[in-house]
């Protein structure tokens, strides 16, 4: 039984599946096995793989009879053909980076064998031109999965550099619906949350951004590639709540960053493409998921925005440390038409202009959102409500404002 089974399903890209290979063979460790699964490509994808496994017995090569999907594919690789104690898997359009990440991976699993995962950071590489982008995870070292979301703020979806124990992951992988584009991401999640995890701290794999790839999605901010990475997020949400192990604090933190964090992303997408009805958006997420669709409706529900028909732009109350995180959102959504009001701060906040309070006519703009760190203090509610706010809210709150069509358009 070899130590480490590279699982790689492909259809209709021999020359990146090609590239892939040869990342996986570059590796300075031996004791692995690749196998790649060919869900009846059209193009030479068949004949590249007979002359590549022909002459490395490493390599295993089989040809469905039948188009089964990615999700199934990949199922398929796992479940019927697998002998490794661990798996790791590689989309035909990726590629491992370093060359030591074998090796490294092999050295934790010795080091403490109760380690169920073990992953390393990635670099995003763009198709056209191979600039990158380093993509790191937080907190290297070996630590309880379980733990990772009571004090950290975010987990990259690049299942390329993770291996994962094979009798672990063929558990979880059962619950994965075969429409979920995102199953490496539930994967990572279930697998942290069931495990022991080891944290390398080096770049092991690229995440390849071309047209038709889940990563050229991200990049663009494609509103149905962050769709589908909430319906993840919200899937974790759900199993941290029913544990009941986390205090009140650790809820509210997992909230915010594993879920909020990730709406609003989607939301700022759905911003770009136009889309900016709640109604629009609760019917999106219920269709899909209807407990998410009831969680989002209280989200926003009792908060009243006038809406865009009009054209006007808005202004934002607070430009302090709360203020950077919400211009960061502001300005991946796309919108240009924003300032912050505050008597306090002057200048700019992440290219955002700050302008007084009495600087302003208030019935010239849409919406005025009260920034706090969490919530709007009792002062700062009466100084909007004196100033004829539009809406007012708390930090985690105000991406949700924003879609409320409502009052005077």
């Amino acid at each position: 039984m070899p130590l480490f089974s590279i699982l790689i399903p492909t259809y209709n890209r021999s020359a990146l599946l090609i590239n892939a290979l040869k990342s996986v063979m570059a590796q300075d460790f031996d004791d692995f096995e690749v196998i790649v699964c060919d869900d009846c490509s059209t193009d030479d994808t068949m004949s590249v793989m007979q002359e590549i496994s022909g002459n490395d017995k490493r390599i295993k090569y089989y040809r469905n009879n039948f188009n089964l999907g990615p999700v199934e594919n990949t199922k398929k690789l796992l479940y019927d053909h697998a002998a490794g104690k661990y798996v790791l898997f590689l989309c035909d359009d990726d590629y491992l980076f370093d060359s030591s990440f074998f090796k490294a991976a092999a050295d934790a699993i010795f080091e403490d064998p109760e380690v169920g995962v073990v992953i390393a950071d990635s670099k995003v590489v763009n198709y056209h031109d191979n600039s990158e982008i380093t993509a790191n995870l937080e907190g290297y070292g070996i630590f309880q999965g379980k733990d990772y979301f009571r004090t950290h703020r975010r987990l990259v979806p690049n299942i390329n550099a993770a291996f994962i124990e094979t009798e672990l992951v063929k558990k979880v992988y059962r619950s994965i619906s075969s429409t979920n584009w995102e199953a490496g991401l539930e994967i990572l999640f279930k697998t942290y949350w069931y495990s022991k995890v080891a944290h390398l701290n080096i770049t092991a794999s690229a995440w390849v951004h071309h047209p038709g790839g889940t990563g050229f999605a991200a990049a663009n901010r494609s509103a149905v590639f962050f769709i589908r990475a909430v319906d993840c997020y919200w899937n974790l949400y759900r199993i941290i709540l029913e544990d009941g192990t986390f205090t009140a604090d650790e809820m509210a933190h997992v909230e915010k960053y594993f879920l909020t964090n990730p709406l609003y992303d989607f939301l700022c997408a759905l911003y770009k493409e136009g889309i900016r009805d709640a109604a629009e958006v609760e019917k999106l997420f219920s269709e899909r998921n209807p407990l998410l669709g009831e969680y989002l409706h209280e989200k926003i529900s009792g908060l009243t925005c006038r809406g865009y028909a009009n054209g006007k732009g808005f202004a934002i109350y607070g430009a302090g440390i709360a203020g950077k995180e919400v211009a960061a959102y502001l300005k991946k959504a796309g919108i240009k038409t924003a300032f912050f009001l505050d008597d306090g701060i002057t200048g700019e906040v992440s290219g955002i202009p700050v302008r007084k309070i009495s600087s302003i006519n208030t019935a010239d703009y849409n919406i005025i959102i009260g920034i706090g760190n969490l919530t709007v203090s009792e002062k700062i509610h009466e100084e909007l409500t004196s100033l004829g706010a539009a809406s007012i809210c708390g930090f985690n709150d105000y991406i949700f404002a924003l879609f409320l069509k409502g009052g005077d358009n």
